[in-house]
């Protein structure tokens, strides 16, 4: 419960920072995604929790030719949690640098205008010694998007923001 207060904590004071150098900079909008990713003692995978607007996610889909889903909707499309895995895909890749690691996007939760995607990472055999993640997830509607990261890994909570100027980062262990 402690860690889960802790991540709070580290997430609201980068999301003010930012918010606060946003606003003294300019007067545009502030737009934001928040990814946290766990890793699990028991298996080594990475569990990761992706977390969106869904005004914001249907609108970039749209903008790459998605159409409408209508996510949280009675009538919200068949097919779109295979849509949002494909735009997905298209926008976000984790590795160690020399090769992209295999995931699995294991389904979605829509709460009032919140979406949270849930993804399972599966690293390559060994000790990782860096974990190197591409989220481009919205930058093409938005020229402030800000993706912030969180690593939970050992205990240890490291964070990484990536926009337009960088849109990937890397921890090292």
């Amino acid at each position: 419960m402690w860690r889960r207060i802790n991540l709070i904590k580290a997430t609201l004071t980068i999301v003010l920072l930012v918010i606060i150098s946003v606003v003294s900079v300019s007067a545009h909008p502030f737009y934001v995604s928040v990814m946290e990713l766990e890793q699990n003692p028991k298996t080594g995978n990475y569990e990761i929790s992706l977390k969106f607007f869904v005004d914001d996610l249907e609108k970039g889909m749209n903008r790459n030719g998605f159409g409408a889903l209508f996510l949280g909707e009675d009538n919200e499309i068949a097919t779109a949690d295979s849509l949002i895995e494909s735009y997905i895909r298209t926008k976000f890749s984790i590795g160690n640098g020399e090769v992209d690691f295999h995931y699995n996007v294991l389904g979605k939760q829509v709460e009032n205008e919140d979406l949270y995607l849930f993804i399972e990472v599966t690293p390559e055999q060994g000790e990782l010694q860096r974990l190197e993640i591409r989220n481009t997830v919205l930058f093409e509607i938005y020229e402030t998007q800000t993706n912030i990261i969180h690593l939970k890994r050992n205990g240890q909570i490291n964070s990484l923001m990536l926009d337009k100027s960088k849109p990937q980062g890397v921890f090292e262990f």
